[in-house]
């Protein structure tokens, strides 16, 4: 057999055809009644007219409900992608069976286990991310009872030498309002150093009224290291609180290709406008600790206030005793620190107002950022807005960015925004070619009922994009950009 052919098996699998090519026709004949069928197709083209490279990228999303049985799969077209990757294949497929409570999937799945210290599976486009595992999973629901037990391997193209993988992960509820989890998975393959990983996990939640409680502690039982996550809420007319508590230490479960396959908290603020992403945080799980408070209040008609404050630090030399976390010691040296305010006001019908400030320090750079959010109301149907971002840094030296955006929107599916940006950084603070000034247009217009396109024209600065504490570096960028959206 030819390698291309070789190649093409591995990519079309020969079983899953079949079974598409008999259902279809089984569906044509009558013999299968449909009663679910999904499909969502997400393609974007690029051309970088700086750097004369064009992008083209393309997940095709297809799945099959019938009475008993889901089936799907994903096929994804990279020529190449914006990392540089290029493929044709069915990246994702997948059967299911669901019956008396109990469900059983082969093939490709996702999956987390808590709030994810043993394990989270997932997929982030925006980062590039996939973690999938292949293989086998049974979940299963009885009464006060639920469990999920998994066996499976990284994607790899060397199957022969892929880690595997298998979890174990069961909450039973005593009583309303309290429930009690554990999760063990174990990460094991030619290339984990050692004797692979394995980790633990007890939890448990509870909640009563407007107070709430999580708590999670996992343990790397081969090796050295924990994790510990905390969380309380309160929930009163006008007013909610939350406060969060970590400590991750040499917890990750990271397989020999370097995807990690466990993301808790990452407990720093996710935030919506653009310049306080400039200077995110990376998730560590090998040694950190901190904490988050967040409160938002309503002391005023038409008025709301948004209070954040997150601290990360690492521990002392870079780890803590394996006994046990420090809950109450010392924390070790700061790494991040970020104070966050914002203030909403509705002013009467026509117009509202959003202020925020903010002030970061890490290891090497203090940042200081405020934003100016106008919105003017023409009528039901038609809106302005305004928005005006300011950041000053100190990093090797002083600079200051500026962004204006004027947004026109007319509901429900049409909205044109004008967006420039400028910087003062020298040339000893800018990265290699990078810009002064950037301008760009975009469109965002829905086409049908199932179809959104985005149009983007122009130039925008090099930033970081993050999810959860995982962050993508996205290049500076000056060309066309098209997105389309459709889902049946």
């Amino acid at each position: 057999m030819s390698r291309s052919r070789s190649r093409w098996l591995r990519s079309w699998p020969v079983p899953a055809i079949f079974f598409y090519l008999v259902l279809g026709v089984a569906w044509t004949a009558g013999a299968v009644e449909m009663v679910g069928f999904d499909l969502s197709n997400q393609m974007e083209y690029s051309w970088d007219t700086e750097e004369q490279e064009e992008t083209f990228e393309n997940w095709l999303d297809v799945n099959y409900r019938l009475d008993i049985l889901t089936t799907g799969l994903r096929f994804e077209a990279f020529q190449p992608s914006e990392t540089g990757q290029r493929k044709e294949e069915v990246s994702f497929i997948y059967f299911q069976v669901e019956k008396d409570e109990i469900g059983l999937r082969a093939g490709d799945y996702y999956a987390i286990f808590g709030r994810g210290l043993t394990l989270r599976s997932y997929e982030d486009r925006d980062l590039r991310l996939d973690n999938k595992l292949t293989g086998l999973k049974v979940q299963g629901y009885w009464d006060q009872l639920e469990a999920t037990l998994l066996a499976g391997r990284p994607p790899r193209k060397d199957r022969d030498n892929a880690d595997e993988m298998r979890g174990l992960d069961f909450s039973v509820l005593p009583a309303p309002g309290l429930s009690f989890g554990y999760s063990y998975v174990a990460l094991e393959g030619p290339t984990v150093t050692g004797k692979g990983t394995e980790l633990t996990a007890i939890r448990t939640e509870a909640f009563r009224g407007p107070v709430s409680f999580y708590g999670e502690i996992a343990r790397r039982t081969n090796r050295d290291g924990y994790g510990l996550y905390l969380s309380s809420n309160l929930a009163l007319s006008g007013l909610a609180l939350t406060v969060e508590f970590k400590d991750y230490d040499r917890i990750a479960l990271r397989t020999g290709d370097g995807l990690e396959y466990n993301s808790p908290p990452a407990l720093t603020r996710e935030h919506t406008y653009s310049l306080f992403s400039r200077h995110p945080h990376t998730l560590d799980l090998d040694d950190e600790t901190g904490l988050q408070a967040e409160a938002s209040l309503s002391p005023l008609e038409d008025t709301s206030i948004l209070i954040n404050y997150s601290y990360t630090a690492v521990h002392d030399g870079g780890s803590v005793s394996p006994a046990g976390p420090e809950l109450f010691g010392e924390w070790g040296m700061p790494v991040f620190r970020e104070a966050y305010l914002e203030v909403s006001r509705e002013l009467g019908h026509q117009a509202s107002l959003v202020a925020a400030g903010g002030a970061s320090r890490l290891e090497k750079a203090t940042v200081h950022t405020g934003v100016i959010d106008l919105s003017i109301y023409l009528d039901e149907l038609n809106s302005l807005r305004g928005e005006l971002q300011g950041q000053h840094t100190e990093e090797n030296g002083e600079y200051d960015d500026h962004m204006l955006t004027i947004e026109y929107t007319r509901a429900p599916g049409l909205s044109l925004s004008f967006v420039g940006e400028r910087t003062n950084k020298s040339d000893l603070q800018k990265l290699s070619g990078e810009a002064n000034r950037w301008f760009f247009v975009q469109l965002d217009y829905q086409l049908t009922e199932n179809h959104d396109a985005t149009l983007f024209l122009g130039s925008r600065q090099g930033g970081f994009i993050c999810t959860g504490g995982r962050c993508r570096w996205e290049p500076e960028f000056e060309g066309v950009e098209l997105k389309l959206m459709s889902y049946f």
